[in-house]
């Protein structure tokens, strides 16, 4: 921590989050208990922090940013791989120009090998982030393209190399923490990309529901 306000807001939340109402400690819960209720408290939690940690100016002027982007370039590795899929699959569907990176392989690195200043790379990491995801925003400055970080806070090693960041709080007393926060995130950018030219995306749409092979999910 670096200091003593940060380290007792972090002793705060972790309190938070494992006590119940009557201030007894839900951490360590008998089998038959209410799992599933804790689980969903701790999510309401986790998107109460995510709204708090991120600013509208900053989210708009990323949305802005990849609007204008030739080519959006989503990378996370581990458990971030599964929300860089999540933005992946829907912004293919809109049309949008997007190439993935979820793990260090050659295929991964010639993905990116066509950065440059008009493309923007969004970097997905917690924690301890992955080597080669930093090393991907390190390149992606080389390039001349801007990087977008989305990490749990400003210390995090993502956040201290993007270029811009948004925010998502994540539970650190669970075994296998809840993306809800950075599921959230990934929804909204979605979200604002297609609101933002809503009749381009639906005519994209509607021509791929013409299409004679068209998927059942575009019935």
């Amino acid at each position: 921590f670096s200091g003593y306000t940060e380290m007792m807001k972090a002793a705060w939340d972790e309190h938070r989050l494992s006590a119940g109402g009557n201030g007894s400690s839900q951490l360590h819960f008998p089998v038959d208990d209410d799992f599933s209720g804790r689980a969903v408290k701790t999510d309401i939690l986790i998107l109460e922090e995510t709204m708090k940690r991120n600013r509208a100016d900053d989210f708009l002027e990323i949305v802005e940013l990849l609007e204008k982007a030739d080519t959006i370039y989503l990378a996370g590795l581990f458990e971030a791989a599964l929300v860089a899929d999540y933005l992946s699959y829907y912004l293919k569907i809109m049309g949008l120009p997007v190439a993935t990176v979820t793990d260090n392989s050659e295929e991964s690195v010639a993905a990116v090998a066509g950065m440059g200043e008009e493309s923007a790379l969004v970097a997905i990491g917690f924690k301890t982030a992955h080597q080669f995801l930093l090393r991907l925003i390190k390149a992606a400055r080389d390039y001349g393209t801007t990087s977008v970080g989305i990490s749990e806070n400003s210390l995090s090693e993502v956040a201290k190399l993007a270029d811009r960041n948004l925010f998502c709080y994540q539970d650190s007393t669970s075994f296998a923490p809840s993306l809800v926060g950075a599921y959230s995130i990934a929804n909204s950018l979605i979200s604002a990309l297609y609101t933002r030219n809503k009749h381009v995306f639906d005519s994209r749409l509607s021509h791929l529901r013409s299409l004679p092979l068209s998927s059942d999910w575009l019935v």
